[in-house]
């Protein structure tokens, strides 16, 4: 459980460190936005067993690029992957856990205006 802390952790501060892009000079503050425009709970990551890949699906409150990161239990990323995504429903799929062995990642999708993350266990 402590590691799957400290997974999750890293992975805000990875996304903190890639999304970091604001001019410290500017004078208009930072625009926040309202947790319940995008909700924690509408993100999933679907094994799927057949092909050993996964699926992640998330609703997002606009259009705009993102990346996800795998992180596997040690928090070293293992799989990036630049996205695009669609206000609404979204669906991306992540094709690269055949080369993975077998253990606890952590799945994070980063934006400019939120962070996700949520465990997965990889079994063959």
């Amino acid at each position: 459980m402590k590691q799957l802390i400290v997974l999750a952790a890293l992975c805000l501060l990875l996304a903190a460190a890639s999304s970091a892009t604001a001019n410290i000079h500017d004078k208009k503050p930072a625009k926040r936005h309202k947790k319940a425009e995008e909700p924690r709970k509408e993100f999933q990551v679907l094994p799927n067993y057949k092909t050993g890949n996964a699926t992640v699906t998330f609703t997002a409150g606009k259009p705009g690029k993102g990346t996800i990161v795998v992180l596997n239990e040690e928090g070293v990323t293992v799989i990036k992957q630049q996205v695009t995504l669609t206000e609404g429903k979204n669906k991306i799929d992540i094709s690269n856990f055949t080369n993975l062995e077998e253990g606890y990642y952590t799945i994070c999708l980063n934006t400019n205006y939120n962070n996700w993350s949520a465990p997965f266990l990889l079994w063959k």
